[in-house]
């Protein structure tokens, strides 16, 4: 069960701008333009709001997937795992985001979830879970759908901070 939920070694430590961490780099990048090019695709309601829902739905399983993880693998502790760091709340601020289309929380988002989620693609902090250990892709996908949610309601809901917001 071990090697099912570890995919791969934790053998050293991930090194900024290795090839993994920039194939990771480009696959948020590319991402991010798609949603960006395809923006359009979203005219109808009912599109868009069958996306949010999706996409929603995947933060969760995705979030919940890194709990399991530690649980399973022994690894859970107080210190490390509760959601109290800023990109775990902008995690979950990205789910009432995309549920809720709160301009009051998509605005905490834009600047909590760009800055912070922007900044741990850029310099990650994931101790010796390189590639392609499991941690390494959850904490790619983790912070990657902080900056698609904030891309997606900016560019698709056209939701727009406000300037008393700042």
């Amino acid at each position: 069960m071990g090697n099912c939920m570890t995919f791969g070694s934790d053998s050293s430590a991930l090194e900024n701008f290795s090839p993994p961490h920039l194939i990771a780099i480009a696959a948020v990048l590319l991402l991010s333009i798609l949603l960006l090019i395809f923006r359009n695709s979203f005219r109808q309601e009912k599109s868009r709001e069958t996306f949010r829902y999706l996409f929603a739905a995947f933060i969760v399983l995705q979030q919940a997937s890194i709990y399991i993880w530690y649980t399973v693998s022994g690894e859970w502790s107080v210190e490390v795992t509760l959601p109290l760091q800023l990109c775990d709340l902008s995690l979950f601020l990205s789910i009432a985001v995309l549920l809720t289309k709160r301009q009051m929380l998509l605005e905490l988002l834009y600047y909590w979830g760009m800055g912070g989620a922007a900044q741990a693609i850029l310099t990650p902090s994931i101790g010796d879970y390189t590639f392609p250990h499991f941690v390494f892709y959850q904490y790619f996908i983790s912070h990657g759908v902080i900056l698609l949610s904030c891309i997606y309601m900016t560019a698709v809901e056209k939701f727009r901070p406000s300037p008393r917001s700042v």
